[in-house]
């Protein structure tokens, strides 16, 4: 969605060592990218402002930016999310009242009705009129998406398919040979008389030759007929074919429906095609499967992405997270615990962030030891988590590939 105006987020900012971030260096990146975001001087957006933004003397800082879900980083995080913030639409954007409008349309304006000349044929996609010169011209087409008018043939012609043709066909003599002329050399009204014919052309027996009921089976009675069946004849069927039998009756051979173990009646419409045998449902073809699917190129996402926050609830002792699950993850601690390294990384060359928030619970005090196969930085150590009831402590994790790293830590929220 392309915003009119850009969302207000501020906010106080607490330094990784204790106390407010004052006057310091903060980068907005798009979520879970390392791309700065477009920062602006006001909600207008009139003028860009520098990213990196600066926290003043109090540690607070004030973003203008569109809306929408971005990540804060500090010089010392070597590019990885100091936290996730989430930035909210302007209020006039979500009321409608920041929209510009239409203020006039084909230079009318007022309550506006439709008129004709308002579009052309090629804006809505229809056929001008003016292609057609003479009654009984037709429209037909020269190739996709491309038609040229067909003028009328001359009386008595039909239209005929011709492949030479630009437009693949073309008017010509009825009949596709020509107009008969004559008949038996006779011309004018004619009307059919004896000798016309052959009895062999109109597939009758010659004059003379029927004359008994065996020779000829138009003098057939319906019991002669039947002593002439073949009754010890049989049509034989295997499934999906029914209704065979003998020939002393009526039969009326049938095919089953198709079923999953069965061959049989299958009706190629909607998704499928192929053929009755193996019927296919092409469409799959450019479907992603709903579980863990995987893209190539580029991926465009016109909203908002947003994580699933699993909490752990009550935890104590070795704390291990399961990465699989997703990127947001929620603990209460009830003692002193150790975070061990996530389970369920990503496949090699693949790699993930993690936020783990540690909340303390009613009692506070509880401290964090991490798992010595998390890798600490020379300027992110082990923090010391807040000690009061109820604080939250947010940690940020990132896994390489080869091993997870603690990469940023805020505290005391």
């Amino acid at each position: 969605m392309a915003w009119v105006h850009a969302g207000l987020w501020s906010d106080s900012l607490a330094s990784q060592f204790g106390g407010q971030y004052v006057n310091g260096s903060v980068t907005v990146l798009l979520h879970g990218t390392v791309t700065p975001a477009v920062l602006y001087t006001d909600r207008t957006k009139s003028t860009t402002a520098p990213n990196p933004a600066t926290t003043d003397e109090l540690g607070n800082l004030l973003l203008y930016v569109d809306p929408g879900l971005y990540d804060l980083a500090t010089p010392g995080s070597e590019g990885a999310a100091f936290f996730t913030i989430v930035v909210s639409p302007d209020q006039a954007d979500l009321t409608g009242s920041g929209s510009v409008g239409v203020t006039s349309f084909n230079t009318r304006s007022g309550a506006v009705v439709a008129q004709a000349g308002d579009y052309t044929a090629a804006q809505v996609g229809a056929i001008p009129v003016a292609i057609v010169d003479a009654k009984g011209d037709l429209v037909a087409a020269t190739g996709p998406d491309t038609v040229a008018r067909l003028p009328v043939g001359a009386d008595g012609q039909v239209l005929t398919a011709d492949s030479t043709q630009a437009a693949g066909v073309k008017w010509a003599p009825g009949g596709g040979g020509g107009a008969v002329t004559s008949v038996f050399t006779r011309t004018g009204a004619v009307v059919a008389q004896t000798g016309d014919y052959t009895p062999a052309q109109v597939g009758a027996d010659p004059a003379g030759a029927a004359t008994t009921a065996q020779t000829n089976a138009a003098n057939y009675t319906d019991t002669q007929v039947a002593t002439r069946v073949p009754t010890g004849r049989t049509i034989t069927t295997t499934a999906p074919l029914g209704g065979g039998g003998d020939l002393s009756a009526n039969r009326t051979l049938t095919v089953a429906d198709a079923t999953t173990g069965a061959k049989g009646v299958v009706q190629l419409a909607g998704d499928l095609a192929g053929t009755a045998a193996a019927p296919t449902v092409p469409g799959l073809a450019t479907k992603a499967p709903t579980a863990s699917p995987t893209f190539t190129g580029t991926l465009t996402n016109q909203g908002r992405a947003v994580d699933t926050l699993h909490d752990l609830g009550n935890v104590t002792g070795t704390v291990t997270v399961d990465a699989s699950q997703g990127n947001k993850f929620k603990a209460t601690l009830t003692a002193n615990i150790t975070l061990a390294p996530p389970s369920n990384p990503p496949a090699a060359g693949l790699t993930q962030s993690l936020i783990v928030e540690l909340v303390q619970d009613g009692t506070g005090s509880r401290t964090l030891t991490l798992d010595p196969a998390i890798k600490t930085g020379t300027t992110i150590g082990v923090p010391t988590l807040s000690t009061g009831a109820g604080k939250k402590d947010t940690l940020g994790l990132y896994y390489d590939g080869a091993a997870w790293l603690l990469v940023a830590y805020a505290l005391g929220y």
